[in-house]
């Protein structure tokens, strides 16, 4: 991966209305790089999108792609980007041709062969001639996402993207995300609140928390599971010499161990217990980010 930087955010303070939105957030996405925006709503994660996009007047910071200023050379700066709001506007009365038509002249005159091989890449291509008025929710998130392709920009934004979209429509859009990126070296920032939808394309999480970054996480570090066993008999005895297929082994309760291993060692794990003459009660799993997650942000927030 090019670790040149194709987003800088440096000490973003943003106010609305004497309310204090984001508190000096600071990151950076890399070339060729997924960068996760995960909180609930309300956190700050579209209003970092939108002030990126030049549409909200921060107070503080500094913002730059690919080393151009957003204060100083607004023009070349955007030309970079390519966002995709939750909420675009569209001319409903209009083809979702024609509106993908009138957009990329914005930006750069595309062939018609170039908006409608977009317009396949996300799955529009069958209804690509129908009016926008027609179109369910789910698919105004693909001509979403096809309008922030065919900016041909090396940094796309994505803000809420698999809202409105069906479970096979996520997947098709997952692997469009991934495709972009290793076909044509292009960087992500994804908003969401979905953690195990952005947290399966993302290379990096920034977990927000009332317009704050509490934590930026790399995935690879957190793909393991943690197992919450039941044991009836649990004693003082048991520990990660007991169970060598373990990472990390903690007691939660009276009769409760966190058992922190990969996703296909759990089996190995109990059968060893078993030998050893403990009784498993109950088991439950959760990834190690998502119980990271809740820590950090906070139960009742995940979906």
């Amino acid at each position: 991966m090019n670790m040149g930087n194709c987003l800088s955010v440096n000490d973003l303070s943003v106010q609305i209305k004497k309310k204090q939105i984001l508190s000096n957030i600071t990151f950076n996405v890399c070339e060729g790089e997924i960068v996760g925006l995960l909180g609930p709503n309300g956190s700050g994660k579209t209003t970092t999108i939108k002030t990126m996009a030049g549409l909200i007047k921060k107070c503080t910071g500094h913002i730059e792609s690919f080393g151009v200023s957003i204060d100083y050379d607004f023009e070349n700066y955007i030309r970079h980007i390519g966002f995709a709001f939750d909420k675009a506007n569209y001319y409903p009365t209009e083809s979702g041709y024609d509106n993908l038509r009138f957009f990329s002249n914005v930006y750069r005159k595309c062939s018609k062969e170039e908006i409608l091989q977009c317009a396949s890449e996300v799955g529009l291509n069958k209804r690509i001639f129908d009016k926008v008025s027609t179109y369910s929710f789910g698919m105004r998130q693909r001509l979403n996402f096809a309008k922030s392709i065919l900016t041909s920009a090396k940094l796309i934004v994505l803000d809420e993207p698999f809202n409105g979209i069906d479970p096979a429509g996520i997947v098709e859009m997952r692997e469009l995300i991934l495709r972009l990126k290793k076909n044509n070296g292009i960087s992500f920032v994804i908003s969401s609140h979905l953690l195990n939808e952005v947290e399966s394309v993302s290379d990096r999480l920034l977990f927000y928390k009332n317009g704050n970054i509490l934590r930026d996480i790399t995935v690879n570090n957190y793909l393991s599971y943690n197992h919450y066993i039941g044991i009836a008999n649990l004693d003082d005895l048991i520990n990660t010499d007991t169970l060598p297929n373990c990472e990390s082994l903690t007691k939660v309760g009276e009769n409760t161990v966190k058992v922190t291993c990969a996703e296909n060692k759990i089996g190995e794990v109990l059968s060893l217990l078993h030998k050893k003459g403990y009784i498993v009660t109950s088991v439950s799993s959760k990834k190690a980010i998502e119980d990271l997650y809740l820590g950090t942000v906070g139960g009742g927030q995940i979906e």
